[in-house]
């Protein structure tokens, strides 16, 4: 068979889903011809495809070497540079793109994205989405990326470019998704769950549309549920999760709740043995690293685990649910941290229960939550809970935790706008066992 033949017959299988078959078939015709730029390129695309980004990006800078002036390869390899974090080169790779043909869209959704997400430039961003719907004002792919731009923005006319995405592809993945849970964000939930239940008949098992479905159906997810969606999602942003939180969204609550130990503790305060409860990229551990002679992360996201590994400020990193990770440890605690996590967890009673089991007398629990009136817990249409002063007091006070200190602070920003919430310390003060 040619070179020809097998690329026809690779790239069907290819367009087809065959990914596993369509590999094969790549590479052997670059065991045949090493450097053909089509299957080198294909083969690059196909990993991209598959989640295997190490694999994608060494095809892709491999078929850039072969080919350095075709745009479209450079779009492919910033595309990928960006899922790895690496948002310096993908913005270079971007750029290049468009110094060698500037009617590529996707070159400014890309450059749009990092403009948003790292340098927190919500006009320039605007700009580039702009320039790419410009270019093409009925591609269902452009439509859809400025439509979820639109919605971290709070501009509810994001509903009108994905529901035209919609109606132009139906079936382009996510796209029934995306209006649901833009839907629920901006005040349409019966819209929305129509949407949802869409999407989850389209596409099958999805966590997130199944967690906006309950929110738009105006009832709590179960913990499973919880734990799906959460996991989902820190690991799906965990590249820009940092840039986002801290630059884009003015997060600084590592830092504060650390002071705030500092304003209620004796001077020169430490800590035997810490546990950072959902520890993400290692922001609190930073902080608290000179001030516990131990520190224990632990995530539900085994991409934020990779991530904080690199820190070097965590003595044992431990992948999986706050709760269950808790439960299986026979190590006590004088401090237990969990800053932007309740958020993702609504009822805190199993929470505190096993804290409780884990904890030394005196130990401290420190926390962030977001504002609510009333005496409970709510869901927002964010997707994350809110919990009232009077709900974090009764379900400490249960399990003999002393609230010591709350003080109220923006958390970070959303639409523009700061999230109240509140920082709290709290005291065990059961008996030793």
């Amino acid at each position: 068979m040619s070179k020809e033949q097998l690329l026809k017959k690779a790239h069907s299988k290819h367009m087809q889903g065959k990914l596993q078959a369509a590999a094969k078939l790549y590479q052997e015709i670059l065991r045949i011809r090493p450097n053909d730029l089509d299957a080198t390129y294909l083969l690059g695309t196909l990993y991209a495809e598959s989640g295997d980004l190490p694999r994608a990006k060494e095809f892709l800078e491999r078929a850039d070497s072969i080919n350095p002036s075709s745009p479209y390869i450079k779009v492919n390899l910033g595309n990928i540079c960006k899922s790895q974090g690496d948002f310096a080169k993908a913005s270079e790779l971007y750029q290049q793109a468009l110094s060698l043909d500037d009617s590529l869209p996707q070159a400014y959704i890309g450059l749009g994205n990092i403009l948003e997400t790292v340098e927190n430039d919500w006009d320039g961003a605007l700009l580039m989405y702009r320039n790419a719907l410009q270019l093409a004002p009925n591609d269902p792919l452009i439509l859809q990326a400025t439509g979820n731009f639109l919605v971290r923005h709070g501009d509810s006319h994001a509903l009108e470019y994905l529901q035209l995405a919609a109606r132009l592809n139906p079936r382009l993945p996510a796209i029934t998704k995306d209006c649901g849970i833009a839907c629920v964000r901006f005040g349409r939930p019966a819209e929305g769950a129509r949407y949802l239940r869409q999407s989850l008949n389209l596409f099958g098992e999805d966590p997130e549309a199944r967690y906006y479905l309950t929110i738009a159906e105006g009832t709590n997810p179960d913990r499973q549920l919880q734990q799906e969606y959460a996991r989902l999602e820190f690991d799906r942003f965990a590249p820009e999760f940092e840039q986002t939180l801290v630059n884009g969204l003015g997060y600084t609550i590592p830092g504060q709740i650390v002071q705030l130990i500092k304003d209620t503790q004796p001077e020169g305060f430490r800590f035997r043995n810490g546990a950072d409860l959902g520890c993400g990229t290692g922001l609190f551990g930073l902080e608290a690293r000179g001030h516990a002679d131990t520190l224990v992360g632990i995530d539900i996201s085994p991409h934020m685990i990779e991530l904080a590994s690199g820190r070097g400020c965590y003595d044992e990193l431990l992948c999986g649910d706050v709760t269950t990770v808790l439960q299986g440890i026979d190590a006590k605690f004088d401090l237990f941290s969990a800053t932007d996590v309740l958020v993702y967890i609504g009822d805190l009673d199993e929470l505190f229960s096993v804290m409780t089991a884990r904890a030394e007398n005196s130990a401290l629990f420190v926390c962030s939550t977001e504002s609510v009136e009333g005496d409970g817990f709510v869901l927002r249409p964010s997707g994350r809970y809110a919990h009232s002063r009077q709900y974090m007091k009764l379900v400490a006070d249960k399990h003999s935790w002393q609230l010591i200190d709350c003080k109220q602070v923006p958390l970070r920003k959303e639409y523009g706008s700061w999230i109240d919430g509140e920082l709290y310390i709290f005291r065990y003060d059961g008996n030793p066992t």
